[in-house]
């Protein structure tokens, strides 16, 4: 039982989207990806969907979990047409083989007899509705089960998984474990709702079930070799388990198995496991080769995004285990209908490219509709070549192609990059603090620390400072941004360190300046010998809104030009980006980033140094004339003349601040 048809006119923002769905060479439905925008309309094709499910259920059940007797589970509303349109559209059509279930939904405004005339039946055959209630009303619901679907809506799977599908209630005691499940099964009455949410909570209450069942009727024994004849109900020999709960646990197993060796290719085994009786819960283990260790003393435990793939491919085989009498022999068997709205909810984006195919790759008899916002899932399908998938950008249903991925794939490699940067950086510090027996202070960007250091010296020198006694990390390659930066110091601040660890950020961004220090004493302290804090505003810059380590020196000394070169330091207010025609790229449109002849005086306060691309900065002769801050901070550190005898009187609130941070007591 699949979904064959969808159509949805003037509905919500989609003005025509109707697609016919059909198996692939191998009889295998294709996984269906609906892309765009907030209020694109995917949830509500979405919904759609489900409201056919329910009421193709209707009709093989008397009592429905989801909606009470004679209501539909969705309303219908005349908010929902189309701006500018005089009705809505909706048809679903669900089958097996030759039998096909149809959710026929009308909505109109205006008079019946206007509607008649402007909508003629040669013309728009799907729209003639002669019954009484759409004459008065302009509401039109109706659905058609044949005998075959209603059967089949029985036994095969049909889930939703809505985009809250994770959050427990509200009022729920966090210290509710889950419990054993007495169930009745009632003629004529559906216990499984389509609807899935808090499925943590649900799945794990059925693990526990489903291990009972396998201890209490499916152990398999047989007599010990030799024993004697009446002796061989006393004595018996186990030799594993055998029933549907033992097949339904071992396809359990798989299903961790793959999404954990899609994430770590060198996991050899998963498998759930159960703890002690005091407080018993659902644990995973995973094996890599003959090595096997917990890896989560509950499926709580998991990560986010171990923790959803495992929730929605375990529902999928519980649904099924519960719909038929004897299990599946393998995820492979296992068919029927899954939607879920915003399939990438709370998964790194590893998980999304990697995991979340391998997820569906395991299920090919399941057809899966789904919505997401992530282009990292998308490459990872378009990638993984196995899957057969269609992907529909709403509103307007266009099929995206493989070559729309390009810059996915970019995008995906730069933020894997930089991920590695950043544990690379974490690392650093790591090693750096097991043989410090000082303090360690970590500055944002690669820049800030040389220059810190080298005003320091200078201070020292003159006899000031002589009591602050710490190291900093010396950043030899790469940059740690303040997003970095601030992640570190979380990081960190979650175990307690033998040396006190203080984390100074620009003053350039109001978010970072509220989250790393408190206003009413200059710094925040995060516990576990943790500290933060922004660099102070120097007097002379303080009506400016982006102070960085820069800004500690004068415009004048900021602007020095280096005798090697001639190129200096320059403001994002003396600049200006001029797009052009190119002539060598076929027209293509190219930006010349130009120094202006004088600076923007109404950007004085919002500027700051122009540093992302200044080897391509160039005059109006089309000459280079400026240098990087990696550049100018070298100069600075090597006191490599005229940058030697730069004014630091600025910099004296910003190491006042570092002694306050040094000294303070817990």
């Amino acid at each position: 039982m699949y979904v064959k048809k969808i159509v949805f006119e003037n509905y919500g923002p989609i003005h025509r989207f109707a697609i016919d769905l059909s198996l692939d060479d191998g009889g295998r439905p294709k996984l269906v990806v609906l892309v765009g925008q907030n209020g694109a309309g995917k949830s509500l094709v979405l919904s759609g969907i489900l409201e056919s499910l329910i009421e193709a259920k209707r009709q093989a059940y008397q009592v429905l979990p989801e909606v009470p007797k004679d209501e539909y589970f969705r309303l219908q509303k005349k908010d929902y047409i189309r701006a500018g349109q005089d009705y809505s559209y909706l048809e679903v059509q669900i089958g097996e083989g030759d039998g096909v279930a149809k959710l026929l939904e009308v909505v109109r405004q205006g008079a019946y007899e206007a509607f008649q005339a402007k909508y003629p039946a040669a013309e728009y055959p799907h729209l003639q509705i002669n019954d009484q209630y759409f004459q008065e009303s302009g509401f039109h619901k109706v659905a058609t089960v044949p005998k075959t679907v209603q059967d089949s809506i029985k036994k095969q799977v049909s889930l939703y998984f809505p985009y809250f599908r994770y959050e427990p209630p509200a009022w729920l005691n966090p210290a509710a474990g889950p419990r054993m499940e007495t169930r009745l099964n009632m003629y004529g009455q559906s216990t499984e709702s389509i609807v899935k949410t808090n499925i943590v909570r649900g799945i794990e209450s059925w693990i526990l079930d489903l291990i009972l069942d396998m201890e209490l009727y499916e152990k398999h024994l047989i007599p010990v070799p030799g024993l004697p004849e009446q002796h061989a109900q006393v004595a018996q020999l186990f030799i594993g388990y055998r029933g549907r709960n033992a097949t339904t646990r071992d396809l359990l197993n798989q299903l961790l198995t793959g999404i954990y060796r899609a994430k770590d290719p060198t996991v050899t085994a998963a498998r759930i496991g159960i703890s002690s009786k005091a407080g018993r819960r659902v644990s995973i283990l995973v094996a890599r080769g003959a090595t096997e260790e917990l890896l989560a003393p509950t499926i709580s435990h998991l990560s986010s995004g171990e923790l959803m793939a495992f929730s929605i491919g375990a529902t999928i085989l519980r649904e099924h285990d519960q719909l038929n009498s004897g299990p599946a022999e393998a995820l492979a068997d296992i068919s029927g209908i899954t939607l879920i709205d915003e399939a990438d909810l709370h998964l790194h984006i590893r998980f999304q490219k990697e995991v979340l195919p391998s997820l569906f790759r395991l299920f090919p008899k399941v057809q899966f509709i789904v919505t997401t916002h992530s282009p990292f899932f998308l490459l990872g399908l378009s990638q993984a070549g196995d899957i057969p998938h269609t992907i529909y950008e709403l509103p307007h249903g266009e099929i995206l192609a493989a070559e729309d991925f390009v810059e996915f794939r970019q995008a995906y490699d730069t933020f894997i990059q930089r991920e590695q940067q950043f544990k690379d950086a974490y690392d650093g510090v790591t090693a750096h603090l097991k043989n410090l027996q000082r303090p360690l202070v970590i500055t944002e960007g690669s820049t800030d620390w040389k220059h810190m250091k080298s005003a320091l010296t200078r201070l020292r020198a003159n006899g000031e400072y002589l009591d602050l006694d710490f190291e900093f990390h010396e950043y030899t390659d790469g940059n740690m941004g303040d997003a970095s930066l601030r992640s570190m110091c979380e990081q960190f601040s979650k175990v307690r360190q033998l040396r006190r660890v203080v984390f100074i950020f620009d003053r350039d961004d109001p978010r970072i300046v509220q989250a790393m220090e408190d206003g009413a004493v200059g710094f925040r302290d995060w516990g576990n010998n943790v500290l933060s804090f922004c660099i102070p505003k120097p007097a002379q810059r303080e009506q400016y809104q982006k102070i960085t380590i820069e800004s500690y020196y004068t415009d004048g000394e900021l602007r020095t030009p280096d005798p090697a070169t001639g190129y200096r330091l320059v403001f994002s207010n003396e600049i200006q980006k001029i797009i052009e025609t190119s002539l060598t790229h076929k027209g293509a449109s190219v930006v010349k980033v130009q120094l202006r002849a004088a600076p923007v005086e109404a950007e004085e306060f919002d500027k700051a140094v122009y540093d992302q691309d200044a080897e391509s900065i160039v005059d109006a002769a089309g000459s280079r004339v400026a240098h990087s801050k990696t550049v100018f901070a070298e100069r600075v550190a090597s006191a490599t003349p005229p940058f030697r005898n730069f004014d630091l009187a600025n910099f004296h609130p910003l190491f006042d601040r570092l002694r306050q941070v040094l000294t303070a007591q817990h």
